[in-house]
């Protein structure tokens, strides 16, 4: 048996409120038989843990949303770099021009 992986922390956007409901069952649906922590079984309907407690829930799904709401948010921050990017690149460049040097008048 296998313990999860992904340490959650308050600041990992790992609650409740990081997700919708189709995304948190959609979550449930694509980790439902993904390795469990040592001491728990699943019968296909719950989860138990070694004291005999169900659980509707996969033991380990804080950290799938948190691994969720982490990889969501990576995707926006690098969409909004490559729209920075290419704004800039769109955005037309100003030329800045300095004083020349004049030429002495007795050079002509």
């Amino acid at each position: 048996m296998l313990g999860c992986g992904v340490q959650v922390s308050a600041a990992a956007g790992g609650g409740a409120g990081g997700l919708t409901s189709e995304e948190r069952a959609d979550l449930a649906a694509r980790h439902r038989f993904d390795p469990l922590p040592e001491g728990y079984t699943y019968d296909g309907y719950r989860y138990y843990d070694a004291f005999g407690d169900a659980s509707p829930t996969h033991p380990c799904m804080p950290e799938f949303v948190a691994r969720f709401v982490a990889e969501r948010a990576q995707a926006a921050h690098e969409a909004e770099e490559q729209r920075r990017a290419a704004q800039q690149a769109a955005a037309p460049r100003s030329v800045h021009v300095t004083a020349l040097a004049a030429a002495p008048l007795s050079a002509f």
